[in-house]
């Protein structure tokens, strides 16, 4: 995950069969919660990577969920600051 913290954009990477994020399937899902739980984004993964736009998210501490649709899973934490 990077930039982390981040102001405008979160940009997180895969590769399939690499080292660090797990990697994720083609329609795998993605989905965004804040600090007190509430979902925030969400959607389906598509190639090697995703953007995730928080200009206008409320600052603080975010937990990016990304399933590969076999049940397997990874949570990555960022913050956002402005």
């Amino acid at each position: 995950v990077s930039p982390n913290p981040a102001a405008d954009r979160v940009r997180v990477e895969w590769f399939q069969g690499g080292d660090g994020v797990a990697a994720m399937e083609q329609g795998g899902t993605w989905s965004v919660r804040d600090g007190q739980g509430r979902a925030v984004a969400s959607g389906l993964l598509t190639g090697e990577g995703l953007v995730l736009e928080v200009g206008d998210w409320t600052a603080g501490h975010y937990l990016l969920e990304l399933g590969d649709g076999t049940g397997s899973r990874q949570v990555l934490r960022f913050a956002v600051v402005h």
